[in-house]
């Protein structure tokens, strides 16, 4: 059914749809298939791509007390087109998906461990909400973006041609209520609420 209404909004909408790894609280134990195993079914009934996002990835991990690098080896990396990342923290026993500061090194190791292997990648997204851009100095926001740019450098070949495409310069956009920082290319716009690279 799921796949069925993707696939359908992909007739309609002519852009790329991708899917995000989503962040949970709370399991449904009677579940026919885990979360890896639903989406990579998922993507390929539907052919769409899949957002990864990493951060997700270790607060479910966290929160669940599973591992995290085993999750992401069980998942087909080839849909994945671009993948985020962000910093959270802990509240009332749970870690949080808060958007609120910088990647820790757990999560960079993901990131990493993610780029050498999925293929199709096309943008890496750091994203941080506006409440708490004032307490993240804009230095350690362009030491971000210039990480991930590193990290950029040792993801394959692009196979798909949408993601090679030339240079663009840079600019800003608003995002409502965060900042996201994409730091996979030579666009490097800062201002308003919003940062976007998305290529090396």
């Amino acid at each position: 059914l799921l796949a069925r209404r993707v696939r359908a909004i992909q007739s309609i909408v002519q852009v790329p749809f991708l899917l995000e790894t989503n962040v949970y609280y709370f399991t449904f134990p009677d579940s026919d298939l885990d979360e890896a195993a639903f989406l990579n079914r998922l993507c390929a009934e539907a052919g769409c791509g899949l957002l990864l996002d990493v951060h997700n990835v270790y607060a479910n991990a966290r929160n669940h007390d599973f591992d995290a690098e085993a999750f992401l080896s069980r998942l087909d990396l080839s849909h994945v087109r671009e993948i985020h990342t962000a910093g959270g923290m802990e509240f009332d026993g749970f870690y949080l998906d808060a958007h609120s500061g910088r990647t820790s090194p757990e999560v960079w190791d993901l990131l990493e461990w993610s780029v050498r292997r999925a293929p199709n990648l096309c943008g890496i997204v750091f994203e941080l909400f506006r409440d708490w851009v004032p307490d993240v100095p804009e230095s350690s926001l362009l030491e971000e973006l210039a990480r991930l740019r590193e990290v950029w450098k040792h993801r394959p070949t692009p196979a798909l041609k949408e993601c090679d495409d030339g240079p663009v310069p840079g600019h800003a956009r608003p995002t409502g209520d965060r900042r996201r920082v994409r730091g996979s290319g030579p666009q490097t716009g800062q201002g308003g609420a919003a940062a976007r690279a998305n290529r090396a």
